[in-house]
């Protein structure tokens, strides 16, 4: 099986596609992403169908209210469903989708939803429920140890590789985003040419 050359493997590559070459990737780049790949295997999960997720965006609409028929005023009311999918050409950058690409983010958890909009105190949010009708395929960076293991002098054991460039790739797709943010720090999750996933997943 293809292993993972270095306990800074991740680090390597993510430097490099950052700060050197986007989108033409080097033998070291090829071999992490190949890495990757074989050992993907072992963090596949399948969802659904019939389940849900969540998606939640700052912001409400306003809807009249009545009493009898007399109106009263504007009440908040959630977004409407067309709201709560991502707009086309009109994507932000973000931690998987290029600007101008939407990518539609769910999480399993509706109080995971809720954070990633990070909302202060007071602010209205819509929250979408969203059914699973498929099989989903997913790839679970978070199975195995999360430890990072660092070598000083010596290179780790393939084991020891393995989890510290799986605890990176996870780190890299929680880390929160915002818009101050530098885009090109976006870019190790991003989905490239030739493949099958964001961050080489």
């Amino acid at each position: 099986m293809r292993g993972f050359k270095s306990w800074h493997s991740y680090g390597d590559f993510e430097r490099s596609i950052k700060r050197t070459a986007r989108f033409i990737h080097g033998n070291d780049i090829q071999s992490f992403l190949r890495a990757v790949l074989a050992t993907s295997g072992k963090r596949t999960e399948t969802v659904g169908p019939k389940g849900f997720l969540w998606r939640a965006q700052l912001g409400h609409a306003l809807e009249p209210y009545y009493q009898g028929e007399d109106y009263v005023d504007d009440m908040p009311a959630p977004l409407s469903p067309d709201r709560m999918i991502p707009v086309r050409d009109r994507a932000a950058e973000g931690r998987a989708n290029p600007k101008g690409i939407p990518y539609l983010y769910l999480a399993t958890k509706r109080d995971t939803a809720l954070a990633e909009v990070r909302p202060w105190i007071g602010s209205l949010i819509t929250v979408g429920q969203f059914r699973i009708k498929q099989r989903l395929k997913l790839i679970n960076c978070t199975i195995g140890d999360p430890k990072e293991w660092l070598s000083l002098g010596t290179e780790l054991p393939q084991k020891k590789r393995e989890e510290t460039a799986w605890a990176q790739i996870d780190k890299a797709f929680a880390r929160p985003v915002t818009p101050s943010d530098d885009s090109a720090d976006y870019v190790p999750t991003h989905k490239t040419k030739g493949q099958r996933g964001q961050v080489c997943c």
